[in-house]
């Protein structure tokens, strides 16, 4: 018996060096984001971005370049340093609401080195809190499959959802769903036909 546990230990060691050697760290220099919708009366506010540094000073520029209305923002840290960036005051034009509909509120975050990212949802009740981990360039890409989950309703006022941030003008957007769904408009969107979204 200990010889087999011996064993099993050495292996996942090992298997946890070799997968160490190639994963990817979600740190980059630029990001895209959408802040999702949260449900104010079950806790939607403050809403933070929060960074970090490595080895280097890093000047963060944080921006909606389709939304003049929204203040570009500009943090410096020092190296291996963090800091929040609260933008609940903005939260009107910072969570994609309302749904269904085409809105100008992607975010750009751009650094002058390496950073990681984050978008927090920090309830003081403590019952909505979530994390968005920003993937930098591992968030980008053309084809994508959406999760949800189906074993459970919902709350009442809670439904599935997922949010798109288009990186470059005129984008045309192909969503496929795999049940009856409400993309935009119309409001109920038949299974396994494309919905053409055009974003400017």
């Amino acid at each position: 018996m200990p010889r087999i546990i011996y064993f099993q230990g050495f292996l996942f060691f090992s298997l946890f060096l070799l997968s160490n050697n190639a994963s990817f760290a979600q740190k980059d220099t630029l990001f895209w984001f959408v802040a999702p919708e949260a449900i104010q009366s079950h806790g939607d506010r403050p809403i933070l971005f929060r960074f970090a540094s490595y080895s280097q000073q890093v000047s963060i520029l944080i921006e909606q370049p389709a939304n003049p209305n929204f203040p570009p923002m500009t943090l410096n840290l020092q190296p291996n340093a963090a800091t929040s960036l609260d933008v609940t005051s903005w939260i009107n034009m910072v969570e994609n609401n309302p749904p269904n509909a085409i809105l100008n509120y992607g975010f750009r975050i751009r650094a002058t080195a390496e950073i990681t990212a984050y978008y927090e949802i920090a309830t003081s009740c403590n019952c909505n809190p979530d994390i968005f981990t920003l993937k930098g360039k591992n968030a980008l890409g053309t084809n994508f499959f959406i999760p949800a989950q189906n074993f459970l309703a919902n709350w009442s006022n809670a439904r599935s959802g997922f949010d798109i941030v288009a990186t470059q003008n005129n984008t045309t957007i192909a969503i496929t769903p795999t049940k009856m769904a409400a993309l935009l408009r119309p409001p109920r969107h038949s299974p396994n036909m494309p919905a053409l979204r055009y974003l400017s």
